[in-house]
């Protein structure tokens, strides 16, 4: 009887020790995940901010290039009237010198 209650402490107690040892480890395991977690949604984050950043400088790339174009059919605009007024007097002045003979 001794030597089997003694035989049960210590299988009581190997048992004890295993899951102290078990549930230390399941502990760092879910401190470990919760690391890598917070990593993956950091890096998640900062891939997320980049294809913002990205997304931006492409927005602001094509929105400078449609004021080139704004800019550039403005000036053709301006050339076109410019040219119109000077072929206008050009002919008032042919009218006026044809008047005056």
């Amino acid at each position: 009887g001794e030597r089997a209650a003694a035989g049960h402490a210590q299988v009581r107690h190997f048992w004890a020790r295993a899951l102290r040892v078990a549930t230390t480890a399941k502990d760092k395991l879910a401190h470990q995940s919760q690391i890598a977690l917070s990593i993956a949604q950091r890096a998640e984050v900062s891939k997320r901010t980049a294809l913002l950043k990205a997304d931006d400088t492409v927005k602001l790339v094509h929105e400078k290039c449609r004021r080139w174009d704004d800019e550039q059919a403005i000036m053709l605009e301006e050339a076109r009237l410019f040219e119109q007024q000077r072929e206008e007097e050009i002919r008032r002045q042919q009218e006026e010198l044809f008047q005056a003979q």
